[in-house]
């Protein structure tokens, strides 16, 4: 009984213990969206449709977030 009791309590410390080095991994700054705006037509770039200004993307991520643009 002691030995089944000792098994159980090493199995579960192993665990515990992985799961607190997995859980460093884990991302925990929000994500937040900024909508793009269109290009204006007189840029001339054919692959760049959408925009957004840096100055959006850097207040942001100085709050400690991820920016992912929005179309």
């Amino acid at each position: 009984m002691i030995r089944l009791l000792l098994i159980i309590l090493v199995i579960s410390k192993i665990n515990g213990y992985n799961k607190r080095i997995y859980s460093s991994v884990e991302n925990t700054r929000p994500i937040i969206g900024i909508l793009t705006q269109p290009t204006p037509s007189i840029w001339g770039k054919p692959n760049r449709t959408t925009y957004i200004a840096a100055s959006y993307v850097k207040y942001i991520e100085a709050t400690g977030a991820q920016v992912v643009p929005i179309r």
